[in-house]
């Protein structure tokens, strides 16, 4: 009996894991070490070669957030763009601007979650690329504090999904059905991370190497929804990933309440108004390090 107890006391502080969170834990443990001896030897050297390469991190081709990415970059190493909180919005706006003129690129869709609507993408007008922004144009970038209060300003009237500068875009530049035979969309079935990078894998051979309706057109990247973070899927293997713990986080701008002591009357006859406001409401995207604004 006593041998019995032992050996259920013995089996109870056992801790049942795979070998993927092992794989998993030992990277994050090798990526925490060779950070603390980069930054060690950035100290002892007088902060020579503080900056990392600039070519490790990808090109996005919204204002405000290469900025964003490039000291997130130099503060963690680590490159990708991940997404927390309402990301779809976002991503809709980045793929529409990378596959409508002139950009002209492909983009790869890894949907885990099924919550994709590729629709949404025609729906929606690209971000403006630098050429074809009006002198006087005001930054979407903003601080980490600006960026809090400024969600409770009067909202611009932009139709949902468009950015503020959509009146200046060029018919030319909004996105066709055309540009959405550049957008591969794979739905894969939930499983474990190896699963992901395997669909990853996939996807990447397909777009190298076979003949498909994008073989004239650059392929930016992937984007994964619902992968998990980028210290999961591996490093390199996804280019924007969507998960609780993004360092990016995305919400629709706030619209302020009714007042103090206000009265039924009065409130349904600001029903329409506070309707409209929320119909054009933006949204925001902030990190630690600032944020930008966009509809």
């Amino acid at each position: 009996m006593a041998e019995a107890a032992i050996g259920r006391r013995m089996l109870g502080e056992i801790e049942e894991t795979s070998l993927d969170e092992i794989l998993t834990s030992l990277r994050a443990d090798l990526n925490s070490a060779s950070l603390h001896h980069g930054s060690s030897s950035i100290a002892a050297t007088g902060g020579s070669n503080a900056a990392p390469s600039a070519s490790k991190v990808k090109s996005y081709p919204i204002r405000g957030l290469d900025t964003l990415v490039t000291q997130h970059f130099r503060a963690t190493q680590s490159a990708p763009l991940s997404l927390s909180g309402r990301h779809l919005p976002f991503i809709y706006l980045l793929v529409a601007t990378l596959v409508a003129a002139p950009h002209s690129k492909a983009v790869v869709i890894i949907d885990i979650d099924a919550k994709f609507d590729i629709t949404r993408v025609l729906q929606c007008t690209p971000h403006p690329s630098p050429s074809a922004l009006h002198e006087g144009t005001t930054e979407t970038a903003v601080s980490p504090s600006e960026a809090t209060t400024t969600q409770q300003h009067k909202p611009t009237p932009v139709l949902p999904g468009h950015t503020g500068d959509q009146a200046r875009i060029p018919q030319a530049q909004r996105v066709t059905l055309d540009d959405l035979k550049h957008v591969h969309v794979y739905r894969p079935a939930r499983g474990s991370p190896s699963h992901i990078r395997d669909v990853l894998t996939s996807a990447e051979h397909h777009m190298i190497y076979s003949r498909h309706a994008s073989v004239a057109r650059e392929w930016w990247g992937t984007v994964v929804i619902g992968g998990g973070s980028p210290a999961v899927l591996g490093s390199g293997s996804a280019d924007v990933t969507t998960g609780w713990k993004g360092w990016l986080r995305v919400d629709h701008e706030e619209i302020r309440g009714f007042g103090v002591g206000m009265s039924i009357e009065e409130a349904l006859a600001e029903r329409d108004r506070r309707q409209r406001a929320v119909e054009e409401a933006g949204w925001t995207a902030t990190c630690v390090w600032g944020g930008l604004r966009f509809r």
